[in-house]
Formats: C-alpha cells, structure tokens, sequence
C-alpha cells in the first residue's frame, strides 16, 4: 500500500475533503475492538494532528464520543462516513480511516494488527509503578538491549506497566541537571499495538517534566520513526550536552550507528 507525501482523502460523498502530510508514510496502521470501531468495521492508521488538514466541508463534520468522552470520531453529517478520530491512546494524533484515502483500498491488507479497546490500556494508567531490577534485565536481555549499567538505584526513575516482577513493558529516565536520557523502552512481543509502549513514553515525559527536565533525548537503532511521531527530532552526536555523551549509553553501551533524537519539554 502506497501513500503519498501529501495524500488526499474525503468522505463518500465527497462533501468533506481533507488532507495528509506524510512524507514518512503511515507506520502504525491497526483495527480497534471497541464497541464503536467493530461497528464501523473501519482501519485506520495514526497521523499527527497538525498533519491532518480538512481542506472543505469542515461544516459538515459532526463529532460522536461515549464512555470516557476523551476520544472525539468525526463523521460527515451527510453520508455518514467517518472520516477520523482524536485518538484517547495518543490525544496528539488522528486516526485516519483509511479506506477515505484516495487510491488506498484496505482490503489489500493481509495482516492487520488489532488493539485492544476492549480492555483500553489507558485504563490501566494507574497500574504503572517501579519495576524491579531482575525483571527489568531479564526483559532488556530478552530483546537484545542493554542492561549492564542498571542497579537498584537506577530503578527510582524507571517504570513498568504491568506486574514489578513480571511487567509487559518497562522505560526508565537518566538525569542530569536540565537534561535527562530517555532509555530501556522495551514491550513483551505479546503486549505490543496494545498502546502500552505510548502509555510509558507518556509517563515516562510526565515524569521528566515533574523532574524538571527541559530537554529529553534518546539513542534508538530501531525506533526513529516511532519516536519522531512523538515529537523527538534527530540531531547530530555533536549537539548532545557534555553531560548525556558521557553516559554509559552514549559513551559505550549504545553503537555508534545509532539514531540519537531530542525533545524540548519546555
């Protein structure tokens, strides 16, 4: 399936018409188990609001939400289309139905992944907590990523969601004045398009910004566009502050190869 750099789409009839800009693609394409999504039977794929722009008929789009009232799905008063939805999982994106998409058929698809909106990963919030040493290695190893700097101490800015013995997912912070090092982002291969990795990376930066953290950056060899969906920019090694490149991460345990990206949290 191919999309364009800017693709156009519009509902059924026509009435509203719309906009994408994504010159990257759509990387995170999924159906939801809601009761409102296995109604509409739709796909959609995950796109930044500001790269969503409703081109005509804005007049003609009404707004449904239920339960929680958080996600906002959009349709045309017309013929009924929905056309898109202010995600709950990531509120700083719009789902996309991608069957409005012009030249994209979704039926073309041979495997689309399903997230859970049954159990919504947002109503577990709560149930992140502080990990515990053991578990957090045996998942870091278990994925190919480094563990060997982790103690007992790094532990008190790291968290997990799931179980602290047992977690489905773990990220942790590194701080260093002003500037802090995203790190350990890792989710169980069963617990992945269930939203759980968008619910640490959430926390994690809430968690920053409480710190006092003004600039977040990480190293990643597989995870830029993830991540760049998320607001981090990719900046050259030699605009990393003195205090993150001497890191046991940036100095040693990371490859030279690897991607390093920033987010201003002020």
């Amino acid at each position: 399936m191919e999309f364009q750099p800017n693709h156009k789409g519009s509902c059924h009839c026509g009435a509203v018409q719309f906009q994408l800009h994504i010159p990257n693609g759509i990387a995170d394409i999924w159906r939801c188990s809601c009761s409102m999504c296995r109604m509409r039977g739709a796909v959609s794929g995950a796109v930044p609001l500001n790269d969503v722009s409703i081109t005509d008929g804005e007049e003609h789009l009404s707004v449904y939400q239920f339960k929680t009232h958080t996600a906002k799905h959009y349709f045309c008063s017309i013929c009924g289309i929905y056309t898109h939805h202010q995600m709950r999982s990531e509120p700083d994106h719009f789902g996309v139905n991608l069957a409005c998409l012009e030249g994209v058929n979704p039926l073309e698809l041979e495997s689309v992944p399903v997230f859970d909106g049954i159990n919504h990963p947002k109503d577990a919030h709560e149930a992140l907590q502080r990990p515990q040493l053991d578990a957090v290695r045996r998942l870091l190893i278990s994925n190919d990523l480094p563990d060997s700097d982790l103690t007992e101490a790094s532990m008190a800015h790291f968290l997990c969601h799931g179980s602290a013995a047992a977690p489905e997912g773990v990220i942790g912070l590194e701080l260093y004045g002003e500037d802090a090092l995203l790190r350990s982002l890792v989710v169980m291969e069963e617990a992945r398009q269930t939203g759980c990795g968008t619910i640490l990376v959430n926390a994690i930066e809430r968690l920053a910004i409480e710190l006092g953290v003004r600039n977040l950056y990480l190293l990643t060899t597989t995870a830029e566009h993830y991540f760049a969906r998320r607001g981090y920019k990719s900046i050259e090694r030699t605009e990393v502050s003195d205090s993150i490149r001497a890191s046991s991460e940036f100095s040693s345990l990371c490859p030279d190869s690897a991607a390093v990206m920033r987010k201003s949290l002020s």
